[in-house]
C-alpha cells in the first residue's frame, strides 16, 4: 500500500503546477526533470510488480504453465508476448512489455493532447490505473484506442481503422470502439445525448426481447450477472462525473471545444445500463478513458479559477479510499512485492 501511495505522492509532487524560483527557463527545465523522473517511478512500480492485480496470478500462470489457455486462445498481439515470454522464461517480460506499452499510449496521447497534462494524468492514476494492472489485455487495445484519437480528430478514417484492428488483435471487445470515429465526427451533442437518453431508458427491454430469440438465449447469461455484479458501484461514479460534465456543458459558452468529448462518453453510459455492470462496464472504458482529456476542459468552466488546484482532491480521495478497501478485504493491490523480490511466493 506505501508503495502505490507514494506513486501517487511522486505524480502529484513532480508533475505539478509549481514554481520554484522566478526565472522561467528554470522552471522549465525543472518541470522536465521532475516530470520525467515521476513517469520513471511509475513505469518501475507497474512493470516490475509481482502479484498486484487481481488477474496477475492468472496471467502469470498462463505464462509458466507447459500448456496453457492462453498460450492457445488468447488474441493474437497479447499471445505473441506470451510465447516470447515463454520462450525466454522470462515471465515478467509478460507484464513489462504489455503494461510498458500502455503506460506509453496513454501517456503519448495525454502529453500530446490534454489542454492541462498534469490533470489528465492524475485522473488516468486515480480512475483507471489500477484497472490497467489487472485486465492488461483490454487494457492494451483502450490504449490503443486511445492513442488512435488523434486520428479521429484529424478524420483520417484509415489510419483511426487501423488502430481499431490492431486494437481489436489485443482484446476482440475493442471492435465496438469503431463507433467513436462517427460519433465524433458525426453526431451533433443534442442527438447523441437524445441517443443516450432512448439507450438508456430502452435498452434493458429491448435486450429481454432480443434473449427470447433462441439463437440469442444462450448469452443471456452474461448479462444476467453483470447487472448484480460488484463492479455496478463504479458505475455510479461514471455516472455522477458523468452528470457533472453535463451540468459544466449546458452553463457554458465553450462547449465546442469539449461537447464531443461528452458524446462518446455517452456511449459508454449506454453500454454499462444495457450490458450490465461486469461486461457493459469494460465495453464502457473505451469510451469512459476520454474522461481523461475531458477533465482538464471541466476545470476550466469552474469559477473562481485560483480553487482549480482543489478540484482534483476528490480523485485523490478514491485512491486512497480504494486501497483502504483493498487492504482489508482482497488486498489485490495493496500487498505491494517488487518481482525481484518475490522468492518462492
Amino acid at each position: 500500500m506505501i508503495v502505490l501511495l507514494f506513486l501517487l505522492m511522486s505524480i502529484v509532487l513532480l508533475c505539478g503546477r509549481y514554481k520554484i524560483t522566478n526565472d522561467v527557463y528554470v522552471n522549465k527545465v525543472s518541470r522536465i526533470a521532475f516530470n520525467t523522473f515521476a513517469i520513471f517511478v511509475l513505469f518501475f512500480v507497474t512493470c516490475f510488480r509481482y502479484n498486484v492485480g487481481y488477474d496477475y496470478h492468472t496471467y502469470y500462470n498462463y505464462v509458466i504453465a507447459e500448456k496453457s489457455w492462453g498460450a492457445e486462445f488468447f488474441e493474437f498481439v497479447p499471445r505473441m508476448i506470451l510465447l516470447l515470454a515463454r520462450y525466454f522464461n522470462a515471465p515478467l517480460m509478460f507484464f513489462a512489455v504489455i503494461n510498458g506499452a500502455i503506460l506509453i499510449l496513454v501517456i503519448k496521447e495525454i502529453y500530446d493532447e490534454s489542454i492541462v497534462p498534469f490533470e489528465s494524468l492524475v485522473f488516468f492514476i486515480t480512475m483507471f490505473y489500477f484497472g490497467s494492472l489487472s485486465t492488461v489485455r483490454q487494457w492494451l487495445g483502450i490504449a490503443i484506442i486511445f492513442y488512435g484519437f488523434r486520428y479521429v480528430v484529424q478524420r483520417k478514417f484509415i489510419k483511426y481503422l487501423l488502430c481499431v484492428i490492431v486494437a481489436t488483435l489485443c482484446h476482440t471487445s475493442a471492435i465496438i470502439s469503431i463507433v467513436i470515429y462517427f460519433v465524433y465526427n458525426f453526431f451533433s451533442v443534442p442527438f447523441a445525448l437524445f441517443c443516450m437518453c432512448v439507450g438508456f431508458l430502452l435498452g434493458p427491454k429491448v435486450m429481454n426481447i432480443l434473449f427470447r430469440i433462441p439463437v440469442f438465449v444462450v448469452y443471456e447469461h452474461y448479462i444476467d450477472s453483470g447487472f448484480t455484479a460488484g463492479g455496478n458501484k463504479i458505475q455510479y461514479i461514471y455516472y455522477l462525473l458523468f452528470f457533472f460534465s453535463l451540468i459544466i456543458y449546458f452553463l457554458s459558452k465553450n462547449r465546442a471545444k469539449f461537447g464531443r468529448l461528452i458524446s462518446i462518453i455517452a456511449v459508454g453510459i449506454v453500454c454499462s445500463r444495457v450490458f450490465g455492470a461486469t461486461m457493459g462496464g469494460r465495453m464502457a472504458l473505451y469510451f469512459y478513458v476520454f474522461f481523461i482529456l475531458l477533465i482538464p476542459y471541466l476545470f476550466e468552466e469552474l469559477k473562481p479559477s485560483y480553487l482549480r488546484k482543489f478540484y482534483l482532491i476528490p480523485f485523490y480521495l478514491y485512491y486512497v479510499l480504494f486501497l483502504y478497501t483493498d487492504s482489508i478485504h482482497n488486498k489485490g493491490y495493496t500487498n505491494y512485492i517488487l518481482y525481484f523480490f518475490k522468492g518462492d511466493k
